[in-house]
């Protein structure tokens, strides 16, 4: 698979689990097996280098907060 896809999917995990979702959630949501999604919650965990989904998800929303408002000082 080519970066920008691995990224797309990591992202997609990403919102679900930050919308509060379980992997079988996530799984039934996105059609995938259990087993897929346990891997793609692992793979964002080592790719954040966090130890947890909560830690996940408090670090993306950091850099989503920080990114909206770097576009808004450049902007305004």
């Amino acid at each position: 698979k080519d970066l920008l896809s691995q990224f797309e999917q990591a992202a997609a995990v990403l919102e679900l689990m930050a919308d509060g979702l379980t992997n079988a959630q996530i799984s039934e949501r996105r059609s995938k097996s259990i087993e897929t999604v346990n891997s793609q919650v692992k793979s964002v965990l080592i790719k954040t280098g966090t130890a947890n989904r909560t830690q996940a998800i408090r670090l993306a929303t950091n850099i989503s907060s920080s990114f909206i408002l770097d576009s808004h000082h450049q902007n305004g």
